[in-house]
């Protein structure tokens, strides 16, 4: 007869024995690997307008869910936004976190494997400052190669737009019929996430900002044409100058203009004959400009006009004025119809070599006025 050690001994032999032949040692669980979280998000775009004390705007969110059945609790940050609807497309389920309460903003929670999209219908308060306004508005963080979109429009022009340089970048700014219409980007990538920190102020162009303005043309007529090149050099005195104005030229057309400030350029729908400039000078006090000019002449017209890119509520303007001398056509400055102008030399181009025709002016608006005539080549004829 077996004793009680004797038959717990065989028990256990024989429990050791079945596990080993059946294979059925536990293993752990797979864990994910570090290197994909388990969520991240995708998007966030933010797209609205001001309205008096507040900016409206609707928060796109898109969040991808890698691994995990649970609930994904996930920082959304936005502590300044007042949330008055929500909208949420998915493979699961979103609810809001309770629980706990978060000094930056909302959580939200996720469930299901992949894309879900959260939007979020807000307003933010806007904050005045000099005459303007600004809004803060705290963002969730974004994997490094991404940044948050902006659109935003101010019914308001003109404007001057103010951002941290470290993070946000204005990629356009349009003024049209009262309203300025903003695209920006923010970087996210800090460890709790972005931020959109967006000031304006009304642009002040009071006379005497425009300190001093030095204009250097290259005119090359031609059969039937007319271009010119003109390099522009702006001095700045005081206040703060985001556009300008300018009278464009009555006979010839702006094909291109360039600037290392220069944003865009279009034509004052309100004043016929202007141009508006956008600058973004940030601390500098001069820029450069140049024109590219294009235009037309009639056959069997016999004068040419030069005139215009005169800068308005500046101080002193001046410039020098080459007219190269074509082959086929003789040029005569009609300086009793001219205004401003004076006749300097006649002169070789240093590149070309072709002769010029060299003007100045002392102030605007000038008026270059120059008569042209075909060259008529001289005959001799000799007695036989």
């Amino acid at each position: 007869m077996l004793t009680r050690t004797a038959v717990a001994l065989f028990l256990l032999l024989s429990f050791t024995s079945m596990l080993s032949a059946q294979g059925t040692t536990p293993s752990p669980a797979p864990s994910p690997t570090s290197e994909v979280p388990e969520y991240h998000l995708t998007r966030v775009e933010i797209e609205g307008e001001v309205l008096r004390d507040r900016a409206v705007l609707k928060v796109s969110i898109d969040i991808t869910v890698n691994w995990g059945e649970g609930w994904h609790t996930v920082d959304l940050r936005m502590g300044q936004a007042h949330v008055w609807r929500r909208e949420y497309a998915g493979p699961g389920e979103m609810a809001p976190e309770t629980s706990s309460k978060n000094d930056d903003g909302m959580r939200w929670k996720l469930r299901g494997i992949g894309d879900h999209q959260l939007v979020f219908h807000i307003w933010v308060p806007v904050k005045r400052v000099s005459g303007g306004g600004q809004i803060l508005l705290s963002l969730p963080r974004l994997p490094s190669q991404l940044e948050s979109n902006v659109k935003l429009r101010i019914p308001q022009t003109p404007l001057e737009i103010s951002v941290p340089k470290e993070t946000t970048t204005i990629l356009d700014q349009v003024d049209e019929d009262g309203t300025t219409s903003i695209h920006a980007s923010v970087a996210g990538t800090t460890a709790m996430g972005g931020r959109l920190d967006l000031s304006w102020f009304p642009t002040v162009t009071v006379s005497g900002d425009v300190q001093r303005v030095t204009s250097n043309w290259t005119v090359t007529p031609g059969t039937g044409s007319v271009s010119a090149i003109v390099d522009q050099e702006l001095a700045f005195d005081s206040g703060r100058v985001s556009e300008i104005r300018v009278k464009a030229p009555s006979k010839l057309t702006v094909s291109e203009l360039t600037g290392l400030h220069v944003k865009n350029w279009l034509v004052d729908k309100t004043r016929p004959g202007w141009l508006i400039v956008h600058l973004a000078l940030g601390q500098s006090n001069k820029t450069r400009l140049r024109w590219i000019l294009e235009g037309e002449t009639t056959p069997g017209d016999s004068s040419l006009q030069i005139d215009g890119l005169d800068i308005e509520f500046s101080g002193q303007q001046t410039g020098l004025i080459d007219v190269e001398l074509p082959n086929d056509l003789q040029l005569v400055a009609d300086l009793d119809a001219s205004q401003f102008v004076g006749r300097t030399a006649v002169a070789n181009d240093s590149n070309s070599g072709r002769p010029k025709l060299q003007f100045d002016y002392t102030r605007q608006p000038f008026r270059l006025q120059l008569l042209s005539m075909p060259v008529v080549l001289a005959t001799t004829v000799k007695p036989t």
